[in-house]
């Protein structure tokens, strides 16, 4: 065995221990992020609310990712990776705890804001340390994240829908996630991350880790954009790709974060389905989702262009949207939860992500920023606005999802337009 070869899996053996924990806590965020919604009935009586009032809740959760998803990689970057994971888990910690014994609106607002700023901390920093414990497959390394939601998610509304049948304590649901979060907390500590070894080393020499591999970013980004400057035919425009694609960013987490949030509150309270029925919509909303990640990977391997992906992806979502809000039925409501989940949630808006660094390689730090901020603005509108038509029907609800979802089409309509003047290429072709 060579010497580099060695030093290789040593690395691999030594960071393991560390992605698995960081993976443990996508898994319970797959369950921190409908938790509230799932368990709609149970809060609403703790708190003295109704429907509307839980997606008032709901929207804390987003607004809490909003006003933190930007500073969370700056932050991670300064200060290590450790640090922040360890913010976001404790966060998660006084999330689920918090929820157990919370008995007024006030404090549940807060509590979710709580939670949705710890998701924005653990991803400030988890995927920067996935991408550095495997540096030779980074991108297999942070898909995994998706598996672990999703895993989740497919399970937990399940298992919520057990105890419910079986009128056991609902906090049991809030308990399991809890326990995991603390075992991992203490297994996290321990953790080693290469980050921060480099980050501490370096406070003791001349230069900070961080300022050096700043300075690093900011040539690796400036290589990218040289680079791109010989596959345009015509340069791109910020005023027209760049603020579609931003546009978009809020649209494509507004359409799946939504629907993710009513979806088991349509199955079981407006179209009367029994309660794991309407819970298994969830389950089949992540199954999609699983399975959309694998099937784009295939496609786009064979040489299928990402904005094709997602003006594809795009339309799908649109027409379940409209076919789940127009024809209330449960064989529908099954139907289309998996089809959603394929289009809306299944990477739209990783693929969003791709193709505005296609546009714009330099800055990518930035503009990156810029469509996480964007995000992050739609899951805190979404349920805001779903909280008021509520109140009125909640068929509402979804046409406006599925409207939003519509001005995604035209959103990427314009893209693909200018895609082809900028690349010189069709975009439904598979040759470049």
């Amino acid at each position: 065995m060579s010497i580099d070869r060695a030093e290789r899996l040593s690395g691999l053996n030594k960071y393991f221990a560390t992605s698995i924990g960081v993976y443990m806590n996508y898994f319970v965020h797959g369950m921190q992020a409908i938790v509230i919604a799932q368990n709609k009935n149970a809060f609403a009586a703790q708190w003295g609310t109704d429907a509307a009032g839980i997606m008032s809740v709901i929207a804390w959760t987003g607004l809490g990712k909003f006003l933190t998803v930007w500073i969370s990689g700056e932050l991670s970057d300064r200060f290590g990776r450790k640090p922040l994971i360890l913010l976001g888990m404790l966060s998660y910690i006084l999330f689920f705890a918090g929820l157990v014994t919370c008995h007024n609106l006030v404090l549940a607002s807060i509590l979710a804001f709580l939670g949705g700023a710890a998701t924005s901390f653990l991803d400030g920093a988890s995927y920067p340390a996935l991408q550095e414990s495997y540096p030779n497959s980074p991108g297999s390394a942070v898909v995994a994240v998706k598996g672990f939601i999703s895993v989740s998610q497919m399970l937990f509304p399940l298992f919520i829908g057990m105890l419910v049948v079986n009128k056991a304590w609902f906090g049991w649901s809030l308990i399991v996630p809890l326990v995991i979060v603390v075992i991992n907390t203490l297994f996290m500590l321990r953790a080693p991350f290469s980050y921060d070894s480099e980050l501490k080393e370096n406070k003791s020499g001349s230069g900070s880790a961080y300022e050096e591999r700043k300075a690093a970013k900011a040539k690796a980004e400036a290589e990218a954009a040289a680079l791109a400057e010989k596959r345009f035919v015509t340069r791109p425009k910020f005023a027209v790709e760049g603020i579609c694609c931003l546009i978009y960013g809020f649209v494509s987490l507004t359409t799946f974060y939504l629907i993710s949030q009513v979806l088991t509150m349509y199955g079981k309270d407006y179209i009367g389905m029994a309660e794991m029925s309407s819970r298994a919509l969830m389950t089949y909303y992540t199954f999609g989702s699983l399975a959309a990640v694998f099937l784009a990977s295939v496609v786009m391997a064979k040489g299928l262009k990402t904005i094709a992906v997602l003006l594809i992806y795009t339309c799908g979502s649109t027409i379940s949207l409209f076919a789940l809000a127009a024809i209330p039925t449960p064989f529908v409501a099954n139907i289309t939860s998996f089809t959603i989940g394929f289009f809306a949630a299944g990477g739209a808006l990783q693929a969003g992500i791709a193709i505005m660094t296609e546009f714009f390689p330099g800055k990518k730090g930035r503009n990156l920023g810029i469509y996480y901020t964007f995000m992050g603005l739609g899951s805190y509108v979404a349920p805001v606005v779903a909280s008021y038509l509520m109140k009125i029907d909640f068929k509402y609800v979804l046409y406006f999802d599925a409207f939003v979802a519509l001005a995604g089409i035209l959103l990427m309509s314009i893209v693909a337009v200018r895609y082809t003047k900028v690349f010189g290429k069709k975009i439904f072709s598979l040759k470049d």
